[in-house]
């Protein structure tokens, strides 16, 4: 799993290179736990647009397969 630039300004890459399963879903968390952004991508990449959040840590949550991965994103 490639999840770059981080910390960013303006957009994530996500990239799933750990099996031939696209990614199912991407959430994104706020430091409160709130769900500010949610995306189906079914694609092994996928470009997240972060310009209209501001600046934190956030959280991502990824589900690939069945299987979350949790990854904390900073973004300046």
């Amino acid at each position: 799993m490639f999840i770059y630039p981080n910390p960013t300004q303006d957009w994530i890459y996500v990239e799933n290179t750990n099996s031939n399963v696209p990614i199912s879903s991407i959430r994104l968390y706020d430091i409160e736990g709130r769900m500010i952004g949610s995306w189906d991508p079914d694609h092994f990449k996928y470009y997240l647009m972060m310009n209209k959040y501001s600046d934190g840590m956030y959280f991502m949550h990824i589900l690939i397969d069945g299987k979350l991965i949790v990854k904390k994103i900073v973004k300046q």
